[in-house]
């Protein structure tokens, strides 16, 4: 992976053996530092990771329903922020349209966690995804 494909604060995972899901909060030219709750002792812990070692979290509906404030209704997923919105819906592939009062953005496919946070960020406004 290319550090131009993240920003601080994106959800990622990595190599380690560590199961759970890392923010990155610090990005460097090689590495990037990220923080997580260690599995074996339950306490929080910051790493450095080589770019090539982030693995991108691929993007669930699982994941989609803990997107604070997304509703899902109609078979779309719904998500509204003062005055930018994102929509979520499947017509034969999975499409997402980001409006704001400067743009409006159409994305064919399902992106990763990480993509879909850059996607919205071009709103000014961050999404709250807890998992």
């Amino acid at each position: 992976m290319n550090a131009n494909n993240f920003r601080i604060g994106n959800l990622v995972n990595t190599d380690f053996s560590e199961s759970n899901i890392k923010t990155i909060v610090e990005l460097k030219h090689k590495a990037a530092s990220v923080k997580y709750i260690r599995t074996d002792t339950n306490e929080p812990h910051q790493s450095m990771v080589d770019y090539d070692r982030l693995i991108p979290i691929p993007l669930t509906e699982e994941i989609l329903l803990k997107i604070k404030g997304i509703e899902y209704s109609n078979g779309e997923y719904n998500l509204s922020i003062e005055d930018a919105s994102m929509k979520i819906f499947f017509y034969d592939c999975w499409r997402i349209n980001i409006t704001s009062e400067d743009f409006d953005i159409t994305y064919e496919g399902l992106p990763k966690v990480h993509e879909l946070q850059n996607m919205f960020a071009l709103t000014g406004k961050e999404l709250t995804i807890t998992l």
